[in-house]
């Protein structure tokens, strides 16, 4: 989602009534917006791994593994503590979210 770019620092409730509006307000019609769009055509997915970031390591072993390179130890740096995203959003902001990303959220294995 392009439009989260422009928080940084730590995510509080105002950021997610912000995407709120965002997400009522901006039109996604635009291709870039949905992340399904650059792993699969139709419901076919076109790249031959797919990691996520809330897996990083895990995957990137994998991706190592599969390339024939040694293992890695990804570096972890700014690490915060911060409440589980899906806590932040009111139940509006939630069903409003998952009607917008249902594809993303359903190919990409992500739920609420």
């Amino acid at each position: 989602m392009l439009f989260l770019s422009q928080f940084t620092g730590k995510f509080e409730q105002e950021h997610f009534d912000a995407i709120w509006y965002l997400l009522n307000n901006q039109s996604l019609e635009a291709e870039n917006y949905f992340q399904y769009n650059f792993v699969f055509e139709g419901d076919e997915q076109i790249v031959d791994y797919l990691g996520k970031f809330e897996t990083l390591q895990n995957d990137f072993d994998e991706i190592c593994k599969r390339i024939s390179i040694p293992h890695q130890q990804l570096p972890h740096e700014n690490r915060t503590q911060h409440p589980d995203y899906r806590d932040l959003y009111c139940s509006e902001t939630k069903d409003l979210v998952q009607s917008k990303f249902r594809k993303d959220i359903e190919l990409l294995g992500y739920s609420f």
